[in-house]
């Protein structure tokens, strides 16, 4: 007997986000798990899909009562059902022990396909915090080695937010919706699976897009003033024409000239507004340009000018505290200068 169903983890409802400073847009973020689940069932409806199973981390909070998450198996029209359900936030014993002592002959439950549901891990990855930050303790351990390969069909995994295929019959489906900035190529949350299984045989699985918000890692290190325009394009790339959408970790490294570092300046301000979330990492300095240090130091009708502008120059090169406070001297130098 073959069964179709959507594999789907981790919707993290009620999740706060206490990252994301504005109210309304935490609040956007917010509803966006819960509008996910719209998704789910478009997807599901699309793929033909007998049923849907959720691997576990339904809220963001543990609150359910031992009675609720009992373990037994549960029997379908098309399929068997064996959970694995936590009794704790982090358990020490695999939650997938309690198959092992099952006694599954090969006709039982009138050949109908067997899915494993289970929430943990299977690598030593733990839970982290809402930005991906902090990694958790090796909690919730699911050793896939001990589950008898001829017994089960498909085993459904939640915990890891990304999609990942973890053995021959073992797979994440991931977060329906991002909730964090993603780290490494191999990490592809925003997707549930797809799964047709048969009993006896291999599972397939079609991951199906369902995130909707992006959330984005850029990096820029300013060798030049023109790499300024470099980056606002990577951002328009990314963004297109999209509003209160996007979450961006930025990372900005190197030098500007004064006016490049008050176009920047306003750029993300601007983005700011436009964006859910900058999650900023400014570590540039600004180094004026040699026409920006004649400009403020060769000023024949205002020698006073002249005079100050020398001496900040020259604090300015150095490094420390001093010199941060005189490149901003400058900038602000230059911009009453600008406006006269």
């Amino acid at each position: 007997m073959t069964t179709r169903f959507l594999h789907t983890a981790d919707w993290q409802l009620g999740k706060p986000f206490a990252g994301i400073g504005d109210v309304q847009k935490r609040s956007l973020v917010q509803q966006e798990r819960f509008t996910a689940i719209h998704r789910i069932g478009l997807a599901a409806a699309e793929h033909h899909a007998k049923f849907v199973v959720v691997a576990g981390d339904l809220f963001d909070s543990a609150s359910v009562t031992k009675a609720t998450v009992s373990a037994e198996p549960v029997e379908s029209e098309t399929a068997v059902i064996f959970p694995c359900p936590l009794l704790r936030r982090a358990e020490s014993a695999d939650p997938t022990a309690w198959l092992r002592s099952l006694d599954l002959a090969a006709d039982a439950f009138g050949g109908k396909p067997r899915i494993v549901l289970a929430h943990g891990s299977t690598q030593g990855f733990g839970t982290t915090s809402d930005d991906d930050e902090i990694d958790g303790g090796a909690t919730n351990l699911v050793d896939l080695s001990k589950l008898a390969a001829p017994s089960f069909d498909y085993i459904a995994l939640g915990d890891w937010h990304g999609t990942k295929q973890v053995g021959p019959k073992a797979w994440y489906s991931g977060t329906p919706e991002l909730d964090r900035f993603p780290k490494g190529d191999s990490n592809e949350p925003g997707h549930c699976l797809a799964v047709t299984a048969s009993r006896g045989g291999l599972p397939q699985a079609q991951p199906v897009r369902t995130a909707r918000l992006g959330w984005h890692q850029l990096t820029c290190d300013f060798a030049d003033d023109g790499a300024l325009a470099r980056l606002q394009q990577a951002v328009e790339a990314l963004v297109g024409i999209r509003s209160h959408e996007d979450l961006f970790r930025l990372e900005l490294t190197g030098s500007l000239g004064i006016e490049a570092a008050t176009r920047l300046e306003q750029f993300l301000e601007s983005l700011d507004a436009r964006l859910l979330r900058i999650k900023l990492s400014n570590r540039t300095v600004i180094s004026p340009s040699a026409d920006e240090i004649a400009a403020l130091t060769q000023r024949t009708s205002d020698p006073l000018i002249s005079r100050v502008a020398t001496q900040l120059v020259a604090r300015a090169a150095g490094a420390g505290e001093e010199a941060a406070v005189a490149r901003i001297a400058l900038r602000e130098l230059h911009a009453a200068c600008s406006r006269t």
